[in-house]
This record gives structure tokens, C-alpha cells and sequence, in this order.
């Protein structure tokens, strides 16, 4: 397959993001069958990015579209104060949820369509990496 210099371009530069990418995450819809629905077209996988300025910023693998606007909904700073760089990024599979993780040691988990923070998992002095296991045992 061909790629047109459309893409390749939109693809190479990331004009809406505002500081320097320091982690990624492709983060596939949970839902059974679905795919992630937003503003019109679907894909089955989006890219999670987070830079050096503590924001988060979602595109279309599809066609590598920014998912949202410019509304700021991805911009930690703004919503809870000073989290720091974005250090990693973790889709919780199967779980609908994203783990991000700041360089200010701060840990916050996101649904999986919408970098907003839900919740704040806690804070230590520096987190430097995510890991995680899926499990096939219930309960």
C-alpha cells in the first residue's frame, strides 16, 4: 500500500503538540466488537502522547487525526496543578482505563477515551516506568 505525502506529512509533523513527545501508548477499544467512536470516524486503535509539558494529546491510527480539540481536556497541569513531564503511558487491557504517569511521581488513571484524569493513584518521589500484567483469573 501506498502512502500519499498526505499522510506521510500529517503523520511526521505533530503541529498541536506543544512540548517534546516522551511517551506513547496505542490503546485499542476494550468494548467486545466495538471500536472507539469519536467525532464521526472510528478506529480500532488510538495513540496516546505525552510530552515534556505534562499534557496528553490523542490521535486516529486510522489516519492520523487529532482526536478532540483544542479544549485543554488532555492538559494535567491545567486540571491538577503540577504533575511534570509525562514519563509513560499504560493501557490496563482489559480494563477500559489508561494509567499515566508523571516525572513528579504522581500517577493518575484516565478512560480509555479521554485523557481526563478520573482518578489520582498516588504520589511518590519519581516514577520512571509502567508495567503491567494481564490476568486471566477472576476475582
Amino acid at each position: 500500500m501506498k502512502a500519499s505525502a498526505t499522510s506521510i506529512e500529517s503523520a511526521l509533523c505533530f503541529d498541536f503538540i506543544s512540548g517534546v513527545v516522551t511517551a506513547m501508548c496505542e490503546v485499542k477499544s476494550n468494548a467486545e466488537g466495538s471500536e472507539i467512536s469519536m467525532g464521526g470516524a472510528s478506529s480500532k486503535g488510538i495513540v496516546w502522547m505525552g510530552d515534556t509539558l505534562g499534557k496528553v494529546t490523542l490521535f486516529r491510527v486510522a489516519d492520523y487525526s487529532r482526536v478532540g480539540g483544542d479544549d485543554g481536556e488532555g492538559d494535567f497541569e491545567g486540571v491538577v496543578g503540577y504533575v511534570g513531564a509525562v514519563v509513560a503511558i499504560r493501557s490496563l487491557t482489559p480494563l477500559p482505563l489508561v494509567a499515566v504517569a508523571f516525572s513528579s511521581g504522581r500517577l493518575f488513571l484516565c478512560n480509555e477515551k479521554s485523557p481526563a484524569p478520573l482518578t489520582e493513584l498516588g504520589k511518590s518521589q519519581v516514577i520512571h516506568c509502567l508495567v503491567s500484567r494481564e490476568s486471566d483469573e477472576e476475582g
